[in-house]
């Protein structure tokens, strides 16, 4: 099966990629001490350490659990950690964490929400992927004033 979406897949990977580095893996300064050492962390690669210092900030609610599970989903799926059913959950969790934070989050939404497609695409759940990725986009373009 994945042979007949690997066309359309690679340009999916490129477009996320792209993203990616518009918003960056920390597209927004951090002002929490705790996450900036997590973030320090998978900038160097050491994203098994990244995700145990992540792991007990992300039950906290608001901004920072929201934050620290953005961390740990990034650090998961950089692990390659895809297919586990907790990878998926809690970039879900980090999402609805950020769309409850409202306007005030909308640029730290579009990162939760790439993180969620990142993870949707790996899995080959190409409906849903997309449809994160779109929002992800809608959310970059908001504060360019684009209309994505």
């Amino acid at each position: 099966m994945r042979s007949n979406h690997a066309p359309r897949c690679r340009w999916s990977r490129l477009a996320l990629a792209g993203a990616w580095l518009v918003l960056g893996s920390s597209g927004w300064t951090q002002t929490n001490p705790e996450i900036d050492a997590i973030r320090g962390l998978m900038k160097g690669g050491k994203y098994l350490e990244a995700e145990a210092a992540a792991r007990p900030l992300a039950t906290l609610e608001g901004p920072v659990g929201a934050d620290a599970l953005d961390a740990l989903v990034e650090s998961l799926w950089r692990l390659g950690r895809y297919q586990e059913p907790e990878t998926v959950d809690l970039a879900r969790r980090a999402v609805a964490l950020r769309e409850a934070e409202g306007t005030a989050g909308e640029e730290r939404l579009a990162n939760s929400l790439l993180s969620l497609a990142i993870v949707l695409l790996n899995r080959e759940e190409f409906p849903e992927a997309r449809a994160a990725f779109e929002r992800t986009l809608a959310g970059i373009g908001k504060p360019c004033g684009l209309d994505l």
